[in-house]
């Protein structure tokens, strides 16, 4: 059933579907370099896991060395105002990823709803008037107020 769900999915909308999955990805890769980014930073500046400040600018290996090189090739000086920019920039495109895979996942989800009970009137429309006779109105009535919401959900 949930494969028959999937295909359903996929068929109404795939690139909305990989869209969101992608951005899924990006959040979470995004979330993880800003949170791992802090720390070797600071560090590159000169403050200690303590906080103490040491003196020069700490060791330049292994994170610290690469965002060290980073910055040179670009250009940027290294101090703490252009450190903190860099990771609030990072926060800003998580923040708007965020917001944008809410957006597109609140709609494809309402879209699928709109299409699986547009196809339900449909095929109650049609349906053999033996077929509908023999249903409970009760059962009609709960498909098509409840099962659906629980579907789109």
């Amino acid at each position: 059933m949930i494969r028959e769900y999937l295909r359903e999915l996929l068929a109404f909308s795939r690139s909305s579907v990989v869209l969101n999955l992608a951005l899924s990805i990006v959040a979470g890769l995004t979330q993880g370099i800003s949170l791992v980014m802090l720390l070797p930073l600071l560090k590159t500046l000169g403050l200690n896991a303590d906080g103490a400040i040491s003196a020069g600018t700490g060791q330049s290996n292994g994170i610290t060395g690469f965002i060290s090189d980073a910055f040179s090739s670009i250009g940027l000086p290294l101090n703490l105002y252009t450190i903190l920019a860099v990771y609030f920039a990072a926060v800003v495109v998580l923040s708007a990823i965020n917001r944008k895979q809410t957006v597109l996942n609140s709609k494809l989800q309402q879209d699928f709803t709109l299409h699986l009970r547009i196809r339900l009137y449909e095929s109650l429309t049609w349906a053999r008037w033996l077929f509908t006779v023999q249903r409970k109105s009760a059962d009609i009535t709960h498909v098509m107020t409840s099962d659906l919401g629980n579907v789109g959900g």
